[in-house]
Parts: C-alpha cells; structure tokens; sequence
C-alpha cells in the first residue's frame, strides 16, 4: 500500500495488555475509526494504516475441527469494501 510508511505503526504486548502505537506516520493510524497512538487494543478491533483494514485477533478463530492452525480458518468472501 503506497500509503503505508515504511515505519508505520507498531504493536507491542505490554503487562496491561497489547497496545497499537503511530510511528509518526505521515497518514496515520487509526482503531475503529479514532486516531491511535498509544491506544490499547481489545479482540476485534478494525485497525487502518494507510488504507489497509487488519481485524485485531487475540485468538485464531477456531475451526469446525478445533483446529486453529492457519490452515483450517475459514476462508474469507473478498476485500473489504
């Protein structure tokens, strides 16, 4: 994505939990729609760099199997739109 900096963001595991930090990114980084730096980061949240969309997973989904290699997930219907 050209509007990706090549230091974007990054996401660290910290005591109280994983946190999603801006890297002084010229487009910004977004959760759930608000700016981010600094923000803790809860299962499901949508995060924007640039304009890529990533879904904040603390588990893997599980498949039918219980499997939770990357293998059995559930394939995905297409891009966000």
């Amino acid at each position: 994505d050209a509007h990706v900096s090549e230091a974007h963001a990054n996401i660290v595991r910290t005591s109280a939990g994983w946190v999603l930090g801006d890297l002084d990114s010229k487009n910004g980084t977004f959760v759930a729609g608000g700016a981010a730096d600094a923000t803790p980061l809860a299962d499901g949240d949508l995060i924007e760099i640039g304009r890529a969309l990533l879904l904040f997973r603390l588990v893997p989904p599980s498949a039918a199997d219980g499997s939770s290699t990357p293998s059995a997930w559930p394939a995905r219907a297409g891009p966000p739109r």
